[in-house]
């Protein structure tokens, strides 16, 4: 009976042994497949990784072109600034400029009215 017994148990473990094996290679497939690693999931999840690190560069690029953007408009409104110097100097430079055709018109026109001038100088 304890022969018998034994053997059919035999057959039985090995048949639970086997099925165990199986469950766990199911298992760490089913957890490779979850963590992302292996199959079509895996192969997306890695696309999906290499998109995401194309777009942080991406971005990374694009906030250092706007902090340097913003730099040269901060540069740009120091030169504009009512009150800079630039700014100052090139208001000078437009008063002189319209002084100076002022004189030139001034002088046409006395030029205009006394041809002779120019020949005789201007009278006392």
């Amino acid at each position: 009976m304890f022969a018998h017994l034994d053997s059919s148990i035999d057959p039985l473990v090995q048949s639970i042994e086997g099925t165990s094996d199986a469950a766990r290679s199911a298992f760490l497939q089913a957890e490779k497949t979850f963590a992302l690693e292996e199959g079509v999931p895996g192969e997306l999840a890695s696309d999906i990784r290499e998109t995401m690190t194309s777009a942080r560069e991406a971005l990374t690029s694009a906030q250092n072109a706007l902090k340097q953007t913003e730099q040269t408009l901060i540069t740009y409104q120091g030169f504009v600034a009512e009150d800079s110097d630039l700014v100052y100097e090139i208001n000078n430079a437009a008063r002189e400029f319209s002084e100076a055709a002022r004189s030139v018109r001034y002088f046409v026109d006395y030029i205009d009215r006394h041809p002779e001038a120019l020949l005789r100088g201007k009278r006392q």
